[in-house]
């Protein structure tokens, strides 16, 4: 599965859909050839039969599409040592749910849509020192618990929505060692906060959503920054040198 999620973030930098884009059909499609089979079957299962294939050694990922997951159903997943993708569409879970995912070491890829994950759940994240790929598009974290994230040093993708990020919360994201690519959504983010781009030479993406960024500060980041790809409210900018002419 190694493979698979390099291929999903080099897709994500080239514009492709994936957790970048937050779309679940072509994070599907970046799948390892040698795992479709599995990957396929797994994702027309309920949760039960999923945790039945990763402890069959039939799968290493957890994807539920539909069904809604509980900080309780989280809690069947403590004892999956080989688990390497967990990505839930639809769930409930807090940051309570979140430490029975601690003991997962060989966790790579984390998704979590419409779990309100604050800076509490910051603590459990943080166990999980393999993870490549972090997606809390409904979180509730602040700056500080953003912050706080630059610990995890494998940490490549990070997708945060969250009205308690901001500027400081932008200036943290310097501090990543490995980050290539980020989509912030809904963080009030102004000229300021962007400023922290400027330098970030190692990052490929910059995906922004409902930020308070004017048209100036985007001009002064390209060209500061001519190399990095930038998606504004999940349209290419207009100065993007970068911008494929494919259509989303």
């Amino acid at each position: 599965m190694a493979a698979a999620l390099s291929v999903a973030l080099a897709l994500a930098a080239g514009c492709a859909p994936g957790d970048l884009a937050d779309n679940a059909t072509a994070d599907n499609a970046t799948a390892d050839k040698s795992d479709k089979r599995n990957e396929s079957q797994v994702e027309e299962a309920n949760l039960s039969q999923q945790i039945e294939f990763v402890n069959t050694g039939q799968a290493t990922t957890v994807h539920i599409a539909a069904s809604l997951v509980t900080d309780s159903d989280l809690a069947a997943l403590s004892e999956l040592a080989s688990l390497t993708e967990i990505k839930l569409d639809n769930s409930s879970v807090t940051d309570s749910g979140l430490s029975h995912l601690e003991t997962l070491q060989k966790l790579e890829h984390l998704r979590l849509r419409n779990a309100a994950i604050s800076d509490d759940g910051v603590d459990s994240l943080l166990k999980l020192q393999s993870l490549r790929v972090l997606n809390l598009p409904q979180a509730t974290m602040s700056d500080t618990g953003l912050a706080r994230l630059a610990s995890l040093p494998h940490l490549e993708l990070l997708r945060i929505g969250s009205p308690r990020v901001g500027d400081v919360g932008a200036n943290s994201l310097r501090d990543f060692p490995s980050l290539r690519y980020v989509h912030l959504i809904g963080c009030p983010i102004t000229d300021k906060g962007l400023k922290a781009f400027h330098g970030m030479s190692e990052l490929e993406s910059l995906y922004l959503d409902d930020s308070n960024v004017t048209d100036e500060g985007w001009a002064k980041l390209i060209k500061a920054n001519p190399k990095l790809h930038i998606h504004v409210n999940q349209h290419h900018h207009d100065l993007d040198s970068n911008a494929h002419s494919h259509q989303h």
